[in-house]
């Protein structure tokens, strides 16, 4: 399952039913948002004197674009690539963790026995 999370752990988006063996940036060109970025269908935002559009933050496996931002490789000994990968780490870290949470539910049925839909908060975006 690929999905795309929130600063608040919220699901956004998913992308489920790929086999295992798909590669990340593959399960991402058959998505919505991934058209809708590519075709520059995503809505832009005022700040300040400034008109910008959100990104996505990926890890290595993703191709980097002007809309999907990820590391530099392992090993870099520029400084500010390391300090774009220290803070670029942040937000993929929430990601982990709303992962993390989603397993747990799961997990918790299958440890007590107990199966029942599991209510998920998430919202699909579309534009």
């Amino acid at each position: 399952m690929q999905g795309i999370v929130n600063g608040k752990m919220l699901f956004l988006e998913t992308a489920a039913g790929f086999p295992g063996s798909i590669h990340d940036a593959r399960i991402l060109k058959n998505t919505a948002i991934y058209m809708k970025a590519e075709n520059r269908e995503v809505p832009t935002y005022n700040i300040g004197q400034h008109y910008i559009q959100p990104y996505l933050v990926g890890d290595s496996a993703y191709p980097l674009s002007p809309w999907l931002q990820k590391p530099h490789p392992d090993g870099t000994r520029n400084a500010y690539e390391i300090r774009f990968n220290k803070e670029l780490s942040s937000p993929r870290v929430k990601v982990e963790c709303a992962f993390g949470i989603l397993e747990g539910k799961f997990l918790l049925q299958r440890y007590f026995g107990y199966y029942q839909t599991v209510m998920v908060p998430f919202a699909i975006c579309s534009s």
